[in-house]
């Protein structure tokens, strides 16, 4: 026989007093009488009785005395006695993911109910028992180590708070086998949701009720005895119910700076077992952008792809409502109002820095007549330099969104930078072959639907003479018969956008169709 509670016994101390006030005899007072035969009758009556009258008082001592025994046994709190040989060490793992936020018919989360399956647990295990809690989600952490005391393990328990990210349920698993695998009579109890007992039971383990803790110390003993040096087995006990939820899976915002666009990408899904009719609510800093409603049918996702125009910038919020809500309405969507709301930054809109780099000064003139069209983007720090001054620049000034070669690749590159390569001798870095020059090269393809050839009609353009490529990587953008005549390379981190002809070399389409080239490059460079 163990107590839980030992140091209940010192009220036994109390029986001391108890006694003593029934040994104190009360003192006889002397009363004066008038006649004393009067009362020698009452005397003699009283002198038989007082053997029964003692009796019943030790009796009356004995039964006060067993009272504060059953007192003091109650605060001791006794428990079947345990052998060291046989007592159990349990690793509890408390399931603290954002799924144990789902509120359940009572009201309350379904983490509640866990941290109060692992109070019942404490408050039944043997004192010999030593169990360590653990608190899991995308991290494992160790609340306590292996411990004996309840006190220790419920104080342990207080501040736990679930978190808003996913449940690793394998590595919390290998962990908490881990920990246990030295110990002679290991077991490893994990408390959580779904999300928790799918991994569990993948492992084959039995799941278990809240109507399981009412279970014996011994019956869990024998239910969890490990084979010799094989790992601690598991044991689930599950807490809530199956509920629908409708799920945000993903929401992000892109801005396309050359373009003006702001690209948006929002996947949702139905978990649950009914179709759900529900409203997609965007809105940017308050203010209502789209509202967008569908059906969902049991398992179904769905993608959303957006193009807004946002140049502000600001935080978009998306929303999962039901038909008829009003935005922001208090009333929650479903269970899990954890991911019914994500959000998403909006960049705001800014110019672009272009450096343009030509042998001289007068093959410059055309590409500050391009910049003149496109100030909405182009910044005004952008510059038109011969080789020499560009040479010239400090590291600092040359990094740039893109930099323009035109007949020329100067030294000083910055590292990684966006190239636009026309009209000059194939570098060495490229991994192409230079073609015979064309003088009036023919198109006879392209990629209609590749961003750099938007609102672009290459055959009716008169090019002037170009060097196709054979390309060994990379990709054909713009082809002749003999090659290509504009390629695109993402090649050792450095992306380059390269042109077989000088396109200033013609002014007429150049002012054209420039233009629109460098925006679409600026768009494409920024995609990639």
């Amino acid at each position: 026989m163990n107590f839980a509670a030992p140091l209940g016994l010192l009220a036994l101390g109390l029986a001391l007093p108890v006694i003593a006030l029934y040994l104190l005899k009360v003192q006889r007072r002397s009363v004066p009488v008038a006649y004393l035969r009067l009362w020698e009758e009452l005397v003699q009556e009283t002198q038989r009785r007082s053997f029964f009258e003692r009796l019943k008082r030790w009796l009356s001592l004995l039964v006060q005395l067993l009272i504060l025994l059953g007192l003091v046994l109650a605060l001791a709190d006794p428990r079947r006695s345990t052998r060291p040989e046989d007592a159990r060490q349990v690793v509890l793992v408390l399931d603290a993911s954002a799924s144990m936020q789902t509120r359940e018919a009572d009201g309350r989360t379904r983490f509640a109910h866990a941290l109060d399956a692992i109070r019942a647990e404490i408050e039944a295990k043997d004192p010999a028992d030593a169990f360590a809690l653990v608190v899991a989600s995308d991290r494992v952490e160790v609340r306590c180590p292996f411990e004996q005391g309840r006190l220790r393990l419920l104080s342990a328990l207080e501040g736990v708070q679930v978190t808003g990210r996913a449940l690793d349920a394998p590595k919390a698993l290998a962990f908490a086998r881990a920990i246990a695998r030295d110990q002679p009579h290991a077991e490893v109890l994990v408390i959580g949701d779904g999300s928790a007992g799918q991994v569990v039971q993948e492992a084959g383990v039995a799941t278990l009720s809240t109507a399981s803790l009412t279970a014996s110390s011994a019956d869990k003993s024998a239910e969890a005895k490990p084979g010799p040096k094989g790992p601690a087995p598991l044991r689930l006990l599950l807490v809530g119910q199956a509920r629908e939820n409708v799920a945000i899976l993903r929401f992000s915002a892109r801005k396309n700076r050359s373009l003006g666009t702001d690209y948006v990408l929002a996947r949702v899904k139905n978990f649950g077992e009914a179709p759900r009719e529900l409203n997609l609510e965007l809105s940017l800093d308050g203010q209502v952008q789209k509202v967008l409603p569908r059906t969902l049918p049991p398992g179904g996702e769905l993608s959303e792809r957006l193009q807004l125009d946002l140049p502000q910038g600001g935080v978009l919020r998306l929303e999962l409502t039901s038909e008829g809500a009003q935005l922001f309405d208090a009333q929650p969507f479903d269970a899990l109002s954890l991911d019914d709301v994500a959000y998403a930054v909006v960049q705001p809109a800014r110019k672009h820095r272009v450096l343009v780099v030509a042998p001289s000064a007068a093959a410059l003139e055309p590409y500050r007549v391009a910049f003149a069209a496109m100030e909405e983007q182009i910044d005004p720090t952008s510059q038109a330099l011969s080789a020499a001054e560009f040479a010239a620049l400090a590291p600092a000034e040359r990094q740039a969104d893109l930099i323009v070669c035109s007949g020329v690749l100067p030294e000083g590159l910055p590292r990684g930078a966006a190239l636009l390569l026309a009209g000059q001798a194939l570098p060495s870095f490229l991994p192409a072959t230079e073609q015979a020059r064309e003088e009036q090269p023919v198109v006879w393809d392209w990629q209609r639907e590749h961003l750099l050839n938007r609102y672009l009609n290459w055959r009716d353009l008169p090019l002037p003479p170009a060097r196709p490529l054979q390309l060994q990587a990379g990709e054909a953008l713009v082809q002749s018969y003999e090659g290509a005549l504009i390629a695109a390379f993402n090649h050792q981190g450095r992306q380059v956008l390269w042109l077989g002809f000088d396109p200033g070399s013609r002014l007429f389409p150049f002012r054209l169709a420039f233009p629109l080239l460098l925006r679409n490059a600026l768009a494409w460079f920024e995609q990639e």
